[in-house]
């Protein structure tokens, strides 16, 4: 994640906002296509090698890669028709655009190339293969192999970028960089494989290669439908403004990685604690447990989203450099929706035994967020599909908490604790309006205003959160215990 999150700080100080929009894109698209023609093979390897002998778990793992092959196949042929024909594709719906809002700053300069992609096209067939990896080692009991070759993976795509844009290589030069990484990662999975696989025989097995593509990709179907529901906003400014818009929108919006992690970080925690009460019958004390940690989770993502909410011009200017400071609103946006983030909603789902739900709360998600994102592209710009994205989270809580509610048996009113979510909101609101004061006031460098602005949030939501009973008296010992590394 550290390594992951730099990249974007490092990148824009090396090229050009062009430059910078249309790698962001080759990789986006790349990315959509895994994950949608990958579907849920890396997932269902787990469910394949439980109980079996060495020979036929090594079985298993090839048909496996023989069927990721082709996907790559596939999934590189299509990078290379986009990488073809995509410019006149992109041409065609930026004129259309054009006609429909009559023209504007988001629409006025180059479009995004898309040639690289025909290079790029080879990367799928060395790549996608080697994703299935660190998901064979967690099969094979193996989770520190598996933990460094993610890491492996994150540091060799930051670097095969980084090197070739410090060098001035252009984008020829960040391409052959990503494919070489993309090599050597070759070389370390089949290294992997042979020493985990060495002395197996070929075993035998009943599932075809095309069976198990089948029985996988229900599996990974509700990843397809939220990644493509988190890269709609990109896509909409991709297909219709300039590379250099689709720059600017892409570092506006990135993300807090830690924040947007705790929460998640909780639900994994008490997943199986929430099974446990399902199935002995006791949704009411599981549903429970859950708002009391929306409440603890809410005392920590809230603030600090406020501090950015406040700072985003400041944080822009210091991550991106002023060149990006068109992008401080559509982070300001996706700061907003962090407050909505403070629990996993698609944990208590499964929990219940019920995951179907999460599939069909994913997709009234998607279609929600097309159907506010794509009118408020075409009438406000650039900043529409942020402001369309931010707005979608609001049917989408309310979306999952049907599904929570109907799945626990409990009432839609016993699920999100809203009014003490909204208290906590208020309590951080209220310092973060006063930061506005030397904010808009103080002629003050990025830095030292946004530690400004940042003490005064702090402070403020400490002390109201503490006089208001918002932070109990045992939240501010177990702050002391976490400081002291004492949580326990």
């Amino acid at each position: 994640m550290v390594i992951e999150g730099l990249t974007p700080f490092l990148i824009v100080r090396l090229l050009g906002k062009a430059d910078v929009g249309a790698i962001s894109g080759l990789i986006l698209i790349y990315t959509t296509m895994a994950v949608v023609l990958g579907g849920g093979l890396p997932r269902s390897i787990l469910y394949y090698l439980s109980g079996r002998t060495l020979d036929q778990r090594w079985a298993i793992v090839l048909r496996l890669i023989k069927a990721t092959f082709v996907l790559s196949v596939i999934t590189g042929l299509i990078l290379l028709g986009v990488g073809l024909w995509g410019e006149q594709v992109l041409k065609a719906l930026g004129e259309w655009f054009v006609s429909l809002t009559g023209g504007g700053d988001g629409q006025q300069g180059e479009r995004m190339d898309l040639v690289y992609l025909q290079l790029f096209a080879i990367y799928p067939l060395i790549d996608m293969p080697v994703r299935l990896l660190p998901h064979i080692m967690v099969g094979e009991l193996r989770p520190r192999a598996a933990a460094a070759v993610n890491a492996f993976r994150s540091f060799g795509m930051s670097f095969g970028q980084l090197l070739p844009a410090a060098l001035g290589w252009g984008l020829w030069g960040i391409v052959g960089g990503l494919l070489t990484f993309g090599v050597l990662n070759l070389f370390l999975f089949i290294w992997l494989l042979r020493q985990q696989y060495g002395k197996a025989t070929r075993g035998t097995i009943e599932q075809s290669g095309w069976e198990m593509v089948c029985f996988s990709f229900p599996l990974g179907l509700t990843d397809v439908v939220g990644r493509l529901n988190s890269y709609l906003d990109r896509y909409l400014i991709l297909l219709l403004m300039t590379s250099a818009a689709f720059a600017e929108y892409v570092q506006g919006a990135w993300q807090i990685p830690l924040i947007t992690t705790v929460a998640y970080s909780v639900g994994d925690v008490y997943m199986s604690r929430f099974v446990e009460l399902f199935k002995a019958g006791k949704p009411e004390e599981a549903i429970a447990i859950w708002r009391t940690s929306i409440q603890k989770v809410s005392l920590i993502v809230i603030p600090v989203a406020m501090i950015f909410i406040v700072a985003a011009e400041e944080f822009i200017i210091l991550a991106f450099t002023e060149d990006y400071l068109a992008a401080a609103p559509v982070f300001r946006l996706y700061c907003c929706l962090l407050l909505g983030r403070v629990t996993s909603y698609g944990s208590v789902i499964v929990a219940t035994g019920k995951p179907q739900y999460v599939l069909r709360a994913a997709a009234w998600t998607l279609g929600s967020n097309l159907v506010l994102s794509v009118p408020l592209v075409l009438w406000l710009g650039f900043i529409g599909p942020a402001l369309g994205t931010a707005l979608a989270f609001i049917p989408t809580v309310i979306i999952y908490c049907l599904y929570i509610a109907r799945a626990s048996g409990l009432r839609l009113s016993q699920t999100f604790p809203l009014f003490a979510w909204g208290k906590v909101v208020l309590v951080a609101a209220i310092p973060a309006l006063l930061a506005l004061w030397p904010k808009y006031t103080l002629d003050l460098p990025p830095a030292g205003a946004m530690a400004v602005e940042a003490l005064i949030v702090v402070l403020g939501f400490a002390l109201l959160g503490t006089l208001t009973g918002q932070i109990k008296r045992e939240d501010w010992r177990f702050v002391y215990r976490w400081v002291r590394l004492k949580t326990i």
